[in-house]
């Protein structure tokens, strides 16, 4: 789990729209991963945080 609360690695960097869209960069676990959606006001939805966690979750050590 990263600083932010996140389970990023340290290094892990990325970058989000105002339509909603997202991606992020994890270097140490070779990662790149792309949330495209058209959403405008997303409101108070949690779907990237959603989509991030199940991505970590697919990671085997």
């Amino acid at each position: 789990m990263g600083a932010a609360g996140r389970p990023d690695s340290l290094g892990a960097f990325g970058w989000g729209s105002a339509y909603y869209s997202k991606y992020w960069v994890d270097p140490r676990e070779k990662l790149v991963a792309v949330f495209l959606t058209q959403l405008i006001p997303a409101g108070n939805l949690d779907v990237q945080d959603t989509f991030r966690y199940l991505v970590y979750q697919t990671i085997v050590k």
